[in-house]
């Protein structure tokens, strides 16, 4: 998937997606949070986008700096061809 088209998508993405939290002892955060940023880089060395989500947090369970799992649930569709860029030849 090209940049262009990760931009293209990432605002659809951002009103449908479902963000759920697992906090460092397994449990499931019960709070779901509100995806409000999908950047439209890839780091190409982790294959990783950042992703910035809101969480209500009324019981301070989760703490600034907290080492948390995040699941991102969309949706949304898309289709596309990926391939590996060592087998595009420029």
């Amino acid at each position: 998937m090209g940049l262009d088209q990760v931009d293209a998508h990432s605002s659809a993405q951002t009103d449908d997606a479902l963000v759920q939290l697992k906090i460092s002892d397994s449990r499931t955060y019960p709070e779901n949070g509100q995806l409000d940023f999908i950047d439209n880089r890839i780091d190409l060395q982790t294959g990783t986008i950042a992703i910035s989500a809101q969480f209500n947090n009324p019981q301070q369970q989760v703490l600034p700096g907290q080492y948390v799992e995040v699941k991102l649930t969309s949706h949304a569709s898309l289709e596309a061809l990926v391939i590996p860029r060592r087998a595009v030849q420029s």
